[in-house]
């Protein structure tokens, strides 16, 4: 008796196979939009040393509920 695993024929390589290609093209995409973002940010650094007389937003102060004990022992 002969067990397999259900192919016939040679073995295919990762890089041939559908996912493999979509992987590497989701890698090189991730690796272009970083590049992006890097460069975005160095031309915003630039436009606020232009105009030093600009403020900073600020967030709002969030209140939280005081803690209260979970469970007693």
């Amino acid at each position: 008796m002969m067990a397999g695993c259900g192919t016939v024929g040679a073995p295919i390589p990762p890089e041939d196979l559908p996912v493999a290609q979509k992987l590497q093209k989701e890698k090189e995409r991730e690796a272009k939009d970083k590049q992006k973002a890097i460069q975005e940010q160095k031309a915003e650094s630039k436009k606020g040393e232009e105009k030093p007389g600009e403020e900073a937003v600020e967030q709002e102060e969030i209140t939280l509920p005081p803690l209260r004990p979970v469970g007693t022992r």
